[in-house]
């Protein structure tokens, strides 16, 4: 085995193009994980996004990891650890399916964030199914709508922005 169940998975989800599987570690073919990337869009006229993507397969399951990351910028102030914290906190209360997992500050003006949609497979799991396929596909316009999501949550808080997404 060269690649992952789901590198093979994923260069069949519509929108997705340029996977690639940048680490693949077998145990045996119970235990292993697998780590890459890929850009994808739901329109083919919008510029793709960089989705990071986690593959761990033990002997009863699967649990697969998406990830964006992007930056918002001409933030007017400088959050305090507090703040980003609360923002974390009160987003991953009431966001549903994606979750933040890191913020980050060093220029004053932007502010670093990574949103992440994680599921569980069993280990018998069909990954030539269609159902697989739209399950992806379905997480991954959550994914897309992630950074909107997200900008709507932090001007609700008064904190004014504009944003830019990361394509590395």
């Amino acid at each position: 085995m060269k690649n992952s169940d789901l590198f093979t998975l994923l260069t069949n989800v519509e929108g997705v193009i340029n996977v690639e599987e940048e680490k693949f570690k077998l145990v045996d073919d119970d235990n292993y994980h697998a780590f890459g990337g890929f850009d994808f869009s739901s329109d083919k006229d919008d510029e793709p996004l960089k989705i990071i993507y986690g593959l761990f397969k033990r002997p009863n399951a699967y649990c697969i990891s998406l990830s964006i990351s992007f930056v918002f910028e001409q933030l007017e102030k400088k959050l305090s650890n507090e703040e980003i914290l609360s923002l974390i906190d009160e987003h991953n209360k009431y966001a549903i399916g994606i979750k933040s997992h890191s913020l980050s500050q060093g220029v004053d003006d932007e502010l670093n964030i990574s949103l992440s949609t994680e599921f569980y497979l069993p280990s018998i799991v069909d990954f030539s199914s269609p159902l697989l396929n739209q399950l992806i596909y379905t997480n991954l316009r959550f994914l897309e709508n992630a950074p909107v999501s997200f900008s709507e949550h932090m001007k609700a808080k008064g904190i004014k922005h504009d944003f830019l997404l990361m394509r590395d």
